[in-house]
């Protein structure tokens, strides 16, 4: 209404104009790519060079297992790479259980994935510092894009594990894993609801990681990948996904 009048007066038309430009949405679009297929990777094949690789890890504690695999064998084949300044990837698991409460869920009540983000960080940091024997902070440089695979609802458990896949130089990659078992669920069923890629920093050098299982061995070639991509460099046998978006 005009003041002045008193009479209705005409409003200026509003211009419509666009948050964000045509290309800024395909770009969006293509990081929605790279991130569902990052979670694609793990069920991909191993090319040549990878499995040349895998025999090459293989060989080096391939003396000491021994026959039978045992007890002696195993002591000599752990303290040939506790000399070479390695650790074996199944003695550095960490796991941490929680239990869901409703003040963190969010209007669909499910956990917001903000509170997943932070357990997750926080077991990776666990983990890095049970691998490095030390309790001075590593320096976290980047966290992949993450896929929720799984909601998880008020009164769930979730299981958090979390395991350093990978090493090179200063860099490793630490994966952590999160299942969930839903409310009043007997007997308890865990399921994945998501998987976090975290990427440290820990100079001068990191000891090296050694898988000895078959599925050790993809989680480390998992972790060859994950690192690559972030570097840029260019991952045999055409699984290059390109370099991951999400830092921190």
């Amino acid at each position: 209404i005009d003041q002045t009048t008193g009479r209705t007066m005409k409003v200026p038309g509003l211009e419509h104009i666009p948050v964000i430009s045509e290309e800024a949405a395909k770009r969006s679009t293509r990081r929605a790519g790279l991130r569902k297929q990052s979670h694609e990777t793990e069920s991909s094949d191993p090319s040549d060079d990878e499995m040349r690789l895998l025999h090459k890890l293989w060989k080096k504690f391939r003396d000491g297992r021994g026959a039978g695999g045992g007890s002696i064998a195993n002591m000599a084949m752990i303290g040939r790479a506790a000399e070479a300044g390695e650790q074996f990837m199944r003695e550095n698991r960490l796991e941490s259980t929680l239990l869901i409460w409703p003040n963190e869920m969010n209007v669909h009540n499910t956990l917001f994935g903000g509170v997943l983000v932070r357990n997750a960080i926080e077991v990776a940091y666990m983990t890095v510092a049970q691998y490095l024997r030390s309790t001075a902070w590593a320096a976290l440089m980047a966290v992949d894009d993450v896929f929720f695979v799984r909601p998880i609802p008020s009164g769930a458990m979730i299981k958090q594990v979390g395991q350093v896949i990978y090493t090179e130089g200063p860099d490793m990659v630490v994966r952590v894993e999160v299942l969930v078992c839903p409310p009043r669920q007997h007997p308890a069923v865990w399921q994945r609801a998501t998987v976090f890629y975290l990427h440290f920093r820990w100079p001068p050098i990191v000891p090296g990681v050694l898988p000895q299982a078959y599925e050790e061995f993809l989680l480390y070639l998992e972790g060859q990948r994950r690192h690559n991509q972030r570097l840029g460099i260019s991952v045999a046998g055409g699984n290059n996904i390109g370099p991951t978006t999400a830092k921190l």
